[in-house]
């Protein structure tokens, strides 16, 4: 037996939807059909989903970010490496971070918020580090194989200790593996620092130009 859509066609009983206008003719097709539209909904929203929310994550995978950060990392390592100018290294490495996202900001367009302006400040830390150590290594390499024990006596002498201490650690200092320790402990400390204050310099740029 026939039915008759609003339409005006006829058609057979069960049918899901009208062959003529395509109307839903049942409660499981109009469910269907409403599911059907939500996701193709879901499909152009995902389509206009603004630039900076499809960004890629900051770290090492984002080359933005990388770019971003050479320039703030140059400056510090340089500045961390001069003569007097290390004593400021607590506000070096923070304005550096801060600059990594500013130059991020320009170059992307995008508005990283704190958390990311901190990763973008990590990220330049340790960029910061690693050139860091590569202008150490050279410095020890032209300065000979006992500069950096003889910077370590250097630091110890002029440490305000009794002389009987500072001759014990002098003595220490003698033994390759104490050497190799401290050395150790050192990179660690300044590994720490560095990304530390770089990491706060970035999320506070992230939170000062924010509104921007």
């Amino acid at each position: 037996m026939n039915s008759t859509c609003t339409c005006g066609a006829a058609f057979p009983d069960g049918s899901q939807f009208c062959p003529m206008c395509g109307r839903p003719l049942s409660e499981e097709a109009e469910q269907a059909e409403r599911t059907q539209a939500h996701e193709a909904l879901e499909r152009v929203r995902r389509q206009q989903v603004p630039d900076e929310k499809r960004e890629k994550p900051i770290g090492l995978g984002n080359s933005d970010a990388l770019r971003s950060s050479y320039f703030g990392a140059l400056l510090a390592a340089f500045l961390s490496n001069m003569p007097v100018l290390y004593l400021l290294s607590f506000i070096w490495y923070p304005a550096c971070g801060f600059l990594s996202v500013y130059i991020y900001r320009r170059k992307t367009g995008a508005k990283p918020k704190p958390a990311q302006g901190g990763r973008l400040g990590v990220l330049t830390g340790i960029l910061t580090f690693s050139i860091s150590l590569v202008i150490s290594a050279v410095n020890i390499l032209f300065a000979g194989q006992g500069a950096f024990s003889d910077l370590f006596r250097q630091q110890i002498e002029q440490t305000p200790a009794q002389e009987e201490v500072k001759r014990q650690i002098l003595q220490l200092i003698d033994n390759p593996v104490v050497l190799g320790f401290l050395l150790l402990i050192s990179l660690l400390v300044t590994l720490v620092f560095t990304v530390g204050f770089s990491a706060a310099g970035g999320a506070l740029g992230a939170k000062i130009l924010e509104d921007e």
